[in-house]
């Protein structure tokens, strides 16, 4: 017996809202990336949850 009680996992996808890409947020809003974009994979299952932008050196001046 646990004397821990666990509440259920908040992992399920269908109490999010998953966009398919994600820019940069920069200066207040979201922007396009320069650098090469990489996908966000679920550890649960190994699928692709979104697609994310990463900066280069024009992004960071």
């Amino acid at each position: 017996m646990s004397i821990f009680e666990y509440a259920p996992a908040p992992e399920s996808r269908s109490v999010v809202d998953i966009r398919g890409s994600y820019g940069l947020f920069i200066g207040g809003e979201f922007v396009d990336g320069h650098g090469e974009p990489f996908k966000s994979i679920d550890p649960s299952n190994e699928e692709p949850l979104a697609e994310i932008a990463t900066a280069d050196a024009h992004d960071v001046d």
